[in-house]
């Protein structure tokens, strides 16, 4: 499978610069200040530690990329560490929903519809998938399939 990210031709620094206000605003609402700062140091670290001792492992990557975005704000790193774990787990739904996730943050909604839309053919029964990509749609502006993911949510919840 070829990576969602490839062939694109977005910069870190559009990456970094694509991300809104509203995206930003939701950022800056998580606690990440001083008092955290230590906890996100030892996060990181971590993080860190287990791409070198498994750098093939897509959860280490994207574990150190999601840490790279909520610890450090640090979008640009975050895209490494996405594409290290689209290359090690291409094909694993949970490497795929959370590089959609990311893809939703940065304002790649192509990238995340197709990584969720993916996420859903690999795990069909999953009410979270079915609601990422939802959301992924809404944002995308496609809001007949967005309500049509939501209902399949819904129904693998209560049906």
């Amino acid at each position: 499978m070829t990576s969602p990210l490839r062939g694109r031709s977005r910069s870190s620094t559009t990456i970094s610069a694509s991300v809104t206000d509203t995206q930003k605003a939701t950022l800056a609402r998580r606690p990440a200040g001083p008092a955290l700062a230590p906890a996100y140091d030892d996060a990181l670290a971590s993080a860190r530690r287990a791409v070198a001792l498994a750098p093939t492992l897509a959860d280490a990557q994207t574990t150190l990329a999601l840490v790279l975005i909520y610890g450090r704000r640090d979008f640009a790193g975050a895209r490494a560490g996405f594409e290290a774990a689209l290359k090690a787990g291409a094909g694993e739904a949970p490497t795929l929903s959370r590089y959609g996730q990311f893809a939703m943050m940065v304002g790649d909604f192509n990238g995340a519809l197709q990584s969720l839309e993916k996420v859903v053919r690999l795990d069909p029964l999953n009410p979270r998938a079915w609601k990422q990509l939802g959301l992924a749609r809404t944002a995308a502006r496609q809001f007949d399939g967005a309500i049509a993911a939501q209902r399949a949510a819904i129904d693998r919840c209560f049906g």
